[in-house]
């Protein structure tokens, strides 16, 4: 479909460079846009993108949305963590940001489609468009994808998504991109070099409370539930009790419970704001596997739907199931759809 012209989202990092190089290469008439995120380090990732832009002779776009960004992302994350949940932000800005406010402007600057350096896969199969995993199994990140719809994959495309990271890495040095290291995408990348714990505590009141057995007894107290996550053994300053493991956080009563690793185990979990990528529920014979976070293990599931959430029933306990963290459903290569853990 060469001439067509095409927006690629070029964050500064060596895959949405390379996934810009290749779409000019086989043709289309490419357009660079940037976010403007945040700080200085958004305004640094813009720098390096306008180098990539003119390195590739192409035009270049800074789109602001750091308002929406606030609102949409950061807000909610704080908001969540506040809650006793662990969200992923990054499925957020996929959803909220990159694959709306960016689609958007894509649009609006006459562009056929979006780009972006995403290790994923878009094929075509006779009951509409297919969601893939990435061809690199280490460096898929098809999990962070699952609440794009059919209207939305007909206007992105994923370039990078058929090649492994050591193929991105010379291709790089194939189209001589002004990058001076192989720079990656950062996990959380309003982080930036903080860890997310000090991001919290500039910004939520930290409130002291009891840290509980599941029997009740007080064992010890935290200085706010945000600091703790499912699974969390270390930093729980509790003398004598080594073993012990975050197995539940109450917002209610503004407690963290702990116990031996065994109570982490969970056969069963409830998740909400369920989305299916062709708009339907997989049909019961389909074989799902699931994963409860990114780079969790896939693992056999049986999905049952209830109203406005689905219970999601596991073969095997699984360990470490994390309310506010998305469990991804999958069908060999294929993502299914997604939803949030609920507990």
């Amino acid at each position: 479909m060469p001439d067509h012209k095409v927006a690629v989202a070029i964050s500064g990092g060596v895959d949405s460079a390379v996934a810009a190089a290749l779409l000019k290469s086989r043709g289309y008439h490419v357009e660079g846009i940037t976010m403007h995120l945040f700080s200085e380090a958004s305004d640094s990732s813009i720098d390096t993108a306008r180098h990539i832009t003119s390195s590739l002779k192409i035009p270049h776009h800074t789109v602001d949305v750091s308002n929406t960004f606030k609102q949409s992302v950061i807000d909610p994350f704080c908001s969540q963590y506040s809650k006793g949940k662990t969200p992923n932000p990054c499925i957020a800005c996929n959803n909220r940001i990159k694959f709306s406010v960016l689609l958007e402007f894509s649009r609006s600057i006459g562009a056929s489609f979006l780009a972006t350096g995403h290790y994923a896969r878009i094929e075509s199969s006779t009951k509409g468009l297919r969601l893939l995993k990435g061809k690199d199994n280490f460096k898929d990140q098809s999990y962070f994808l699952y609440t794009l719809n059919q209207q939305v994959l007909t206007q992105i495309m994923f370039p990078v998504g058929h090649l492994s990271k050591i193929e991105v890495k010379r291709l790089k040095y194939d189209y001589q991109l002004p990058l001076e290291t192989n720079h990656e995408s950062q996990d959380i990348c309003f982080l930036g070099s903080t860890d997310y714990r000090s991001f919290l505590k500039q910004r939520l009141e930290g409130r002291q409370g009891k840290i509980i057995d599941s029997q009740g007894q007080c064992l010890g107290f935290h200085e706010g539930i945000f600091n703790y996550t499912i699974g969390q053994r270390h930093g729980l300053n509790l003398d004598n009790h080594n073993k012990l493991y975050v197995t539940g956080i109450n917002a209610e009563d503004n407690s963290i419970i702990v116990g031996p690793e065994i109570d982490l185990f969970k056969s069963q979990l409830r998740a909400e704001e369920v989305s299916w990528i062709s708009g339907t529920a997989p049909s019961s014979d389909t074989p799902v596997t699931a994963r409860i976070r990114y780079r969790a293990p896939e693992v056999p599931v049986q999905i049952r739907p209830c109203n406005s959430h689905i219970l999601v029933n596991f073969f095997s306990p699984v360990k470490s199931i994390s309310p506010g963290q998305s469990i991804v459903f999958y069908c060999g290569d294929e993502v299914l759809g997604g939803g949030i853990i609920q507990g």
